[in-house]
């Protein structure tokens, strides 16, 4: 038999076994839509962590879902990352009438060796005060239990680290 046939026929069977295990794998995974939020008094601390570069499009929609959250205590840490828009103003705007659980951090200059988006999540991180950490873009509008049907799973099965992967909500059905 010819080589190249060999090793097709191996490319395939790789590419079947590995598709299959991926549907098996996208099967076991839990949708926060069916996770029940957790009751306000096993409420851990939460600081969330935003950095912001030129976001002043989606900014405010973002803040006022994070605001708007169903979850107390919560610490929400934005750091202005060297934007040259509208960004930095429109956080002071709404962090002034926020202060109790809003804090903004400006970062002018990125240090040698960083990317700005790790070094000001770098920066967020070392202000926070909360028992956990969730990072998150300066351009996501969340549901207001996402957070509460999310520290569920990491209380119920003790996780150190859990990502999410966000529902687009997207202007066509071309584009969904």
């Amino acid at each position: 038999m010819d080589f190249l046939f060999i090793l097709s026929i191996i490319t395939l069977v790789f590419i079947m076994v590995f598709g299959f295990m991926s549907f098996c794998g996208g099967l076991r995974i839990a949708w926060l839509d069916n996770i029940q939020p957790l009751e306000n008094a096993r409420c851990p601390i939460v600081s969330i962590i935003i950095p912001a570069l030129n976001e002043e499009r989606n900014i405010r929609k973002a803040l006022h879902s994070v605001l708007s959250l169903d979850y107390q205590p919560l610490e929400i840490i934005v750091v202005n990352d060297r934007s040259t828009d509208l960004t930095g103003i429109i956080l002071e705007e709404i962090a002034s009438d926020h202060r109790d659980v809003m804090k903004v951090i400006h970062i002018s200059k990125l240090p040698d060796g960083w990317l700005g988006k790790n070094h000001a999540l770098h920066i967020g991180s070392q202000q926070a005060k909360g028992d956990y950490l969730l990072f998150t873009d300066a351009d996501v509008v969340m549901e207001s239990t996402t957070l509460k049907r999310a520290m569920r799973r990491v209380i119920e099965y003790n996780l150190d680290h859990l990502s999410l992967l966000f529902k687009a909500v997207l202007p066509s059905s071309l584009l969904q």
